[in-house]
């Protein structure tokens, strides 16, 4: 189900969702121009960087998607009980 909410959100299809971050791209360009990198190597280093990038995105959008769930259903202001 997350993964499902991740993709929708990740398409645009929920209002006010994220936009390509222009500091992303720009430095992602300047990589690539100190790397001299042109045709299927300057592909391979773009979409390199944007796999890690989306990874972790991915992972900070189900980590905070968990964090709301126990927001929501009190956990988060409940006392842990010690062993």
């Amino acid at each position: 189900m997350i993964r499902t909410l991740y993709d929708a959100w990740s398409d645009r299809r929920f209002h006010g969702t994220k936009s390509d971050v222009k500091e992303v791209n720009l430095a992602i360009g300047n990589i690539i121009n100190q790397l001299q990198a042109t045709g299927k190597k300057a592909l391979y280093v773009e979409s390199t960087i944007m796999e890690a990038v989306s990874a972790q995105e991915e992972y900070a959008f189900t980590a905070g998607f968990y964090l709301c769930l126990e927001l929501l259903n009190g956990n988060i202001f409940k006392k842990k009980k010690e062993i």
